[in-house]
């Protein structure tokens, strides 16, 4: 779902607006959530990581600038769009790579025409950034950087690339904030002795206390790619393999693009160990979380062949 600010101390503008917006994804069914901050203090202070931003540029206290420098520096990734009764002060959007501007009074046909940009644009973020409110303050992280995400009651632990964070919150607060990039998400409600084991064995396995999960794993796909995941189960803790050797392994040489697209399937990641195939060449190859955490994996694994401070090859 998207997530839409717009930020005007005019009311009356901010509702006019709000209902050209509406009427864009409206029209284009797309799911959608429209927060309003009738000031800029509103805004700064609001912890979500919104997908575009409707700003107006002329505001008491902050204006629209001020405002969008503040939150460049903890979110690189939303698409800023102005808002102004006079175009000349749009220019300087380049500073905080605005995207476009309107002139108010803003139609549809320059709200359909903006919004179409800002779509493109949104489907070129494969990473995106978001914020942490934390008891030590805000921590500024990307999508990449995170391993999984814990539930315990009312709150939530971020294992991350970056390190461990702990927040109150609950599981919908994750969707909300990482669903929309998310590949068809599934979760199990309630306290499942499956689940409760899982945390354990994984948290033991970070901890460097175990190699091996030991969870009973149920696979739904194709024959095909249930042949791949087995296969890949078995390869062994510390140790690489390739798309090649996988498909040597199931008899089928020739079929090393397809069992890529199947291990880019995996449903299981860390507990079916994905992170440990590698190009032919040896290269790290692409991998769902991101090479970030690819990377942290595997040094995690072979820290001497894999260290962390070192540079790996793309």
């Amino acid at each position: 779902m998207l997530l839409i600010a717009i930020v005007d101390d005019e009311r009356s503008d901010s509702s006019a607006l709000k209902a050209l917006v509406d009427t864009y994804f409206q029209q284009n069914r797309q799911a959608y959530m429209i927060h309003v901050f009738n000031g800029a203090l509103d805004f700064i202070r609001s912890t979500e990581n919104h997908d575009i931003v409707f700003m107006d540029i002329r505001m008491d206290k902050l204006d629209g600038l001020e405002v969008a420098r503040i939150m460049r520096k903890i979110n690189t990734d939303s698409v800023l769009i102005f808002v102004t009764h006079m175009a000349q002060l749009a220019i300087k959007g380049y500073e905080v790579d605005a995207l476009d501007f309107i002139v108010k009074p803003a139609d549809q046909g320059s709200i359909n025409y903006v919004l179409d940009k800002a779509m493109k644009r949104l489907e070129g973020v494969s990473n995106a950034a978001f914020a942490l409110k934390t008891s030590d303050g805000i921590v500024s992280l990307s999508t990449n950087d995170i391993i999984y995400v814990e539930v315990f009651d009312h709150n939530l632990v971020y294992h991350t690339t970056k390190g461990n964070y702990d927040i109150r919150g609950r599981l919908s607060d994750v969707m909300k904030r990482l669903g929309r990039y998310l590949k068809n998400p599934e979760f199990v409600p309630g306290h499942h002795p499956v689940n409760e084991r899982a945390a354990e064995e994984l948290a033991e396995y970070f901890d460097g206390k175990r190699k091996d999960f030991d969870l009973p794993v149920i696979y739904y796909g194709t024959e095909f790619q249930k042949k791949v995941w087995r296969v890949l189960e078995a390869v062994p803790y510390a140790t690489t393999t390739t798309y090649r050797e996988l498909a040597m392994r199931l008899g089928m040489p020739q079929s090393a693009r397809a069992v890529g697209a199947a291990v880019g399937l995996n449903p299981f990641a860390v507990i079916v160990p994905c992170h440990r195939v590698l190009g032919t060449d040896g290269s790290l190859t692409g991998y769902d979380g991101g090479f970030a955490a690819k990377k942290f994996l595997l040094a995690h694994e072979m820290p001497e062949r894999f260290p962390l401070e070192t540079e790996l090859p793309l």
